[in-house]
């Protein structure tokens, strides 16, 4: 990889990191640009002494393209990297640096065919499941991908809290806005759970009272993790061993 990188991120810069790690492409990083403020992927690009940059939206997709263009453009950027950004960018940077965008989560793009999309709308969960961002923040981020694989998400059943009682408030949908409902907090204890459907998002309960099923007979998926807020960054309490990255 050559001439001057942007990587863009939304997270806690695990995709960043492994840019940062390799010798080949560390020197040409001059910018790491979030859509969120306090992101862990900022702090590893302060770590590496590189420029971050915090472009939140602030109006429609088309200005927060054209923000983010105009941005890159004055740093002289020559190649763009995705890195976990959950935002889509439109004309302005589309064209500007086409043929010159790398894309390294992906789930995020249009055309992903969604074999992992479960897993991954439950991974995007649980790095959008930062210190100081919010429930929306999660729901956001579990959308983006579901949507972009093609599939829709549930919205009759949704995460929880998880403390004295199983279920607690708050309530974890897997869709929303960014910066809204309940702000995480050192100790919270949530179940992100996305439930994604290939067809229609409706549901029905049958007469059991307990099995729920798609109401157009579509196939359903339902990955989970609990996860603890934390000073570090979320902690996954559900992991199994073969799930932990070497």
């Amino acid at each position: 990889m050559g001439g001057r990188v942007a990587v863009l991120v939304s997270g806690s810069g695990t995709n960043l990191q492994v840019l940062l790690d390799d010798p080949a492409i560390r020197p040409h990083i001059v910018l790491v640009l979030s859509d969120r403020p306090g992101v862990r992927a900022l702090e590893r690009a302060d770590e590496a002494a590189i420029e971050t940059l915090v472009i939140e939206p602030a109006g429609d997709r088309a200005a927060l393209s054209a923000a983010v263009a105009d941005a890159l453009t004055e740093r002289g950027v020559d190649v763009i990297v995705s890195a976990g950004y959950l935002r889509v960018l439109g004309s302005p940077v589309v064209e500007r640096w086409r043929d010159r965008w790398l894309n390294v989560h992906p789930a995020l793009l249009p055309s992903f065919p969604g074999t992992h999309a479960v897993a991954d709308a439950l991974a995007a969960g649980v790095e959008a499941a930062q210190l100081g961002n919010h429930i929306g923040d999660i729901g956001a981020a579990v959308q983006a991908v579901v949507e972009r694989a093609g599939f829709t998400v549930v919205r009759d059943l949704v995460g929880h809290g998880i403390g004295v009682e199983f279920h607690e408030e708050p309530q974890v949908p897997n869709y929303g806005k960014p910066k809204r409902r309940e702000k995480l907090v050192p100790g919270l204890t949530i179940a992100i759970e996305p439930m994604v459907n290939v067809g229609a998002a409706a549901t029905k309960t049958l007469s059991d009272r307990w099995t729920i099923v798609t109401l157009d007979g579509s196939r359903s998926a339902h990955f989970e993790h609990t996860v603890a807020i934390t000073e570090s960054g979320p902690r996954v309490l559900t992991l199994v061993e073969a799930e932990v990255p070497a």
